[in-house]
């Protein structure tokens, strides 16, 4: 297809927010579309078979999702971003990487799969959203271009995988601006919505010092570290992971649950 100006992207994306489309423009949107699809496929083949190599310390695999924007995805974040913003959105493709491993493996993963990519250091954004999480959303993020395409990549936890899992369930009843702070139906939440909104970011805490903990034991050796105070035995790491993995797996439980209480929650008008 014959790549879109900027000032065309523009004009499609203004028409978009106004709905004064016209099928002209609808007919390069989809190209533009079918395009990024292409290149999300395509890529996720290559990383499906790149990391499947990649030895994890939990010895789970990882899992390799892809996605590109829809029309009806794409108008929404236009009508958030303004209609002029077409040319500047970073994820109209989109792949994600799921897996059981620690912080310090979800950095390896990364640069893993964007050396399979062959998108070097200088030519990716790297957007750390487990230091600045957003509405406590935690994952660790690349940008970048693939033949053209701008793509989005997005490397979680199983953890931080669940919780976002839970918050889109939540977006999708309570309507979807309850995950950006500054959108102005987000400021004017219900108290209960509030509520839901503040639980949520505190777990997210809890959740960053559970795997900041796990990445810590995960470079100890298998030595023993201390005393069981109830036995006054000593006991190794291999202890300490299992004690760990229970705590996560209690978590993780306790998550699921959080997310049944949106069944008590009323659907906001923006999500009817």
């Amino acid at each position: 297809m014959e790549k879109l100006s900027n000032s065309q992207l523009k004009k499609i994306g203004k028409a978009l927010v106004d709905g004064s489309e016209t099928d002209d423009q609808l007919n390069q949107l989809d190209e533009l579309l079918s395009r990024c699809d292409e290149v999300q496929v395509q890529a996720s083949e290559v990383l499906a078979r790149s990391l499947s190599s990649v030895t994890l310390t939990s010895g789970g695999k990882l899992e390799v999702r892809g996605r590109a924007k829809t029309l009806i995805t794409l108008r929404e974040k236009l009508v958030r971003m303004g209609g002029q913003a077409l040319p500047v959105i970073r994820d109209l493709a989109g792949l994600r990487i799921v897996g059981d491993m620690t912080i310090t493996e979800q950095d390896m993963v990364l640069n893993h799969a964007c050396d399979a990519l062959g998108v070097s250091a200088e030519q990716r954004k790297i957007i750390d959203r487990r230091q600045i999480p957003m509405r406590g959303y935690r994952a660790l993020h690349a940008e970048f271009q693939l033949d053209e395409v701008r793509v989005e990549l997005q490397v979680r936890t199983q953890l931080q995988h669940v919780w976002a899992e839970v918050y889109e369930r939540a977006g999708d009843k309570l309507g979807r601006s309850i995950r950006y702070p500054n959108d102005e139906s987000s400021r004017s939440a219900t108290p209960e919505i509030a509520e839901f909104i503040g639980t949520m970011e505190n777990f997210s805490a809890i959740l960053q010092q559970l795997e900041d903990a796990r990445s810590r034991i995960s470079n100890l050796s298998n030595n023993a570290v201390g005393l069981d105070p109830s036995t006054g035995e000593p006991f190794g790491i291999s202890d300490v992971v299992a004690e760990e993995a229970k705590i996560r797996s209690s978590l993780t439980s306790k998550l699921v649950g959080i997310g049944r209480m949106l069944d008590e929650l009323p659907v906001s008008k923006e999500a009817q």
